[in-house]
């Protein structure tokens, strides 16, 4: 896929070559070290790619091996350029395209944070932005490693943190203290336990009193 890229941006063509013994083409080619890709044998003739500059290096091989080669198709950065030399502003728009995707890439433009329970995304992205942490900033300007550091120093109930980048996004993986959520959990269900408790005792004090509340006798 890279190596494709690459001929895209140096231009290439691919030709048919015809004629008599169009093998003894191919070994030429070798010979004189034109590099050719893509290689398909169509109808008793040969399909194949080849740069720019080995295209124009077939003159002589053509003419001692008595072939014929046809340009099937052009293609390339090159070519395109050429093909649209006369629409200034298409050509323009289309540098200018690509520029910006060039430096929007340089810079973080979403934060992802994973795994949080009783951190809410507010409150870490709050506490990031106070560290300079934010959207918009270089990606050079990021210490994946600090942000570990300081997020491990100020919230005593998370154990575990990673930051990486992910393309243009900040990813932040925690994992919390699962043993203190439970033991909030319990310590609450606790609370609730006692307060039920105290308000049966109390109605059953005012029952055995014989007080009345709002009129009516507390049963």
């Amino acid at each position: 896929m890279f190596e494709q890229f690459i001929w895209y941006l140096k231009g290439y063509v691919r030709i048919r070559v015809s004629g008599y013994s169009p093998e003894r083409f191919l070994n030429a080619c070798r010979y004189k070290n034109i590099y050719i890709w893509d290689l398909k044998r169509v109808c008793g003739a040969y399909e194949m790619n080849l740069s720019v500059s080995g295209f124009h290096r077939l003159k002589e091989i053509i003419r001692k091996t008595g072939t014929k080669v046809c340009i099937i198709r052009r293609s390339g950065l090159p070519f395109l350029f050429h093909r649209y030399r006369k629409r200034h502003i298409l050509f323009s728009g289309f540098i200018l395209c690509i520029c910006l995707i060039l430096f929007m890439t340089r810079y973080i433009w979403g934060i992802d944070i994973r795994g949080n329970l009783s951190y809410t995304d507010d409150t870490l992205k709050k506490f990031l932005a106070s560290e300079q942490i934010k959207n918009g900033m270089k990606k050079t300007n990021v210490d994946c490693q600090k942000i570990v550091r300081d997020l491990r120093r100020t919230y005593d109930g998370i154990i575990w943190v990673s930051a990486s980048i992910d393309g243009c996004r900040l990813v932040i993986q925690i994992k919390e203290n699962e043993d203190g959520l439970a033991d909030n959990s319990t310590i609450s269900r606790i609370n609730d336990q006692s307060t039920d408790i105290i308000a049966e005792s109390f109605r059953r004090s005012l029952h055995e009193k014989g007080i009345r509340l709002s009129g009516k006798a507390v049963r």
